[in-house]
């Protein structure tokens, strides 16, 4: 029978990435050593004190040598050996002298199961082979993924008990068993909410990604925890499996109920903003929030702006899962006042929306409004009503939803309207937007880009309500120029609004470690009288910001002014409010 011995090891895992080989007054010695294991060894060594005392500086060589063959055993050096010695100084020097030997390889590898309730066609495949190197790493990592692969076949009990590690030190082989406890497969049943709060237990129903009957995965729990959380509307969940209610026979799986625990979040909210602009002014913005309104996870929400140019009041109540996960319906009513260089307005107005997922980062959205009101434009007064239809789709793969420095944004809308009272028309207003975000330097450095353009087709622009038409420039469109003053004006210089709208933004934002940032920007716009863009009479406008960057979003500050301007433009303009421009 040829020898054999037992052979235990263990990986290390490095935590900093630079080191000087080996602490400076140690020295590692010996035929092929590479240097990423000298590297690892002066990281784990840590500093050592020279020393003129021989009983310390054997002590140090010992220390070295024992973490040099730990390290080297972890690679799969499993038969090496190391010598100290002491060279005399002063100071003293402590030396190890290793040798490798063979590097061993994996041989004949087994799994084994202490369970026979596993069905076949579960038992999990390796991903290591024999004549792999035998890395600690690479044995560790083995077990841990077939016990993963175990608990996603639906075996919610499965363990990992004492791997057998048995080497050959004349072959250079490791002859590798797994031994795990699996238990019964597991099917999920119904679910049960422990002080499950103001929330209806339909919602928990509504809220998961599993059907009663289907294998338990660890991925679906998890998922079902994520769900929960994005919510809000509970400050501590718990998921827990019950003990087994029933066998499902056709299935070969044994049932339990999934057990809910939950504590309520706080339900109320109150928001509360500031913006200024020069030729605007400020602006005020009150919210109130309440979630979980009428224990179906719907949200109501007040919000109140007022400014020189508009006042408005606004409630809305959002009912989610209507129809299934993330699907959504939206309700919401206005009053607003407007008085602005291009109308004097006042409306009541009402929208219903539906939204519904397409894919994970897809949404499509269809609804109607209505919207009564009165407007003065060239001292003209006209009553209007306009009935509306909205349907469009949106992409989102950012990492952030208040600041993005990845990913894309995209979003195309179509909204048919029909408008009675004393200017009658029907017309169709189409607009496609996109946003981009890239980032270099672990977010630092940030690049960030905007393009709109937007179309009215169908009635005169004179049987198109001016709260309709297109218009451009202020902080949130083309920086450098007053609100609405890009666009076609009456004899009076007043904005008329156009048919057509083209709006492009370019950042480049800089983020400092102090929480502070820079930011220069150039926007550009035009809005005209046909129905598709012409590109032939953009405004431009140019400009640098601060920011200031907090967990509800950064706070803006942007300077800008008018690329060629005209005789009516001011030459610098100044922008304060929160969030990024776009």
């Amino acid at each position: 029978m040829k020898p054999t011995a037992i052979f235990f090891f263990a990986s290390f895992v490095a935590f900093n990435a630079s080191s000087n080989a080996l602490a400076q007054n140690v020295e590692l010695i010996g035929d092929g050593i590479e240097k990423s294991t000298k590297d690892e060894v002066a990281l784990l060594l840590g500093e050592v004190e020279p020393t003129t005392s021989k009983f310390t500086a054997r002590h140090q060589a010992r220390r070295a040598a024992g973490i040099a063959l730990d390290v080297l055993n972890s690679k799969g050096w499993l038969d090496a050996s190391a010598d100290i010695a002491v060279e005399t100084g002063p100071p003293l020097k402590p030396i190890v002298r290793l040798d490798q030997g063979k590097r061993f390889t994996l041989g004949k590898i087994e799994l084994k199961l202490s369970d026979a309730q596993i069905i076949q066609t579960d038992i999990p495949s390796f991903q290591i082979f024999t004549g792999d190197i035998a890395r600690a790493d690479t044995i560790l990592n083995e077990e841990k993924r077939l016990l993963s692969q175990l608990r996603t076949s639906g075996y919610a009990d499965a363990s990992s008990q004492a791997r057998q590690v048995i080497g050959d030190r004349k072959a250079a082989t490791v002859d590798l068993t797994y031994n795990f406890t699996t238990g019964p497969k597991v099917c999920l049943g119904d679910i049960t909410a422990n002080n499950p709060g103001r929330t209806r237990e339909n919602i928990l129903h509504k809220l998961s990604p599993f059907k009663n009957g289907d294998t338990y995965s660890p991925d679906i729990i998890d998922q079902y925890k994520t769900r929960l959380s994005e919510t809000q509307l509970y400050k501590y969940a718990k998921i827990d499996l019950s003990a087994p209610v029933e066998t499902d026979n056709a299935e070969q799986c044994e049932v339990r109920d999934v057990l809910v625990t939950l504590e309520d979040a706080s339900r109320r909210t109150v928001s509360a903003g500031a913006s200024y602009a020069t030729t605007e002014g400020f602006g005020l913005q009150a919210g109130y929030e309440m979630r979980n309104f009428s224990g179906r996870a719907d949200t109501v929400n007040i919000d109140l702006y007022l400014s020189s140019l508009e006042q408005s009041l606004t409630t809305s109540w959002k009912q989610p899962l209507n129809g299934g996960y993330r699907h959504s319906l939206l309700v919401d009513a206005a009053i607003i006042n407007e008085q602005t260089d291009a109308y004097d307005s006042r409306s009541i107005s009402t929208n219903a929306l539906y939204e519904h997922p397409w894919t994970k980062n897809i949404d499509v959205y269809a609804g109607i409004g209505l919207e009564v009101g009165q407007e003065t434009q060239n001292d003209t007064e006209l009553d209007f009503q306009i009935i509306t239809g909205r349907g469009g789709a949106r992409f989102d793969n950012t990492d952030n939803v208040l600041d993005p420095t990845q990913g894309v944004r995209l979003q195309v809308g179509a909204e048919p309207a029909y408008s009675l009272g004393d200017a009658e028309g029907q017309f169709i207003t189409t607009t496609a937007q996109a946003r981009g975000y890239t980032s270099f330097n672990e977010d630092k450095y940030i690049l960030a880009g905007r393009l709109k353009v937007g179309g009215i087709a169908g009635s005169a622009v004179a049987d198109i309500p001016s709260t309709r038409r297109f218009y451009a420039g202020g902080g949130g469109s083309v920086r450098g120029y007053e609100y609405q003053s890009i666009g076609p004006f009456d004899a009076d210089g007043d904005p008329l609004g156009g048919r057509s709208l083209v709006e492009m933004s370019a950042e480049a934002r800089i983020r400092f470690k102090n929480n502070l940032g820079m930011v220069a920007f150039v926007d550009a716009g035009e809005v005209g009288e046909s129905q598709t863009p012409s590109f032939s009479n953009l405004r431009m406008g140019a400009g640098l910001g601060l920011r200031y960057y907090t967990s509800f979003g950064p706070l803006r500050l942007d300077v800008a002014t008018p690329i060629d301007p005209r005789d009516s433009d001011e030459r610098l303009l100044l922008y304060l409010s929160i969030g990024q421009a776009f």
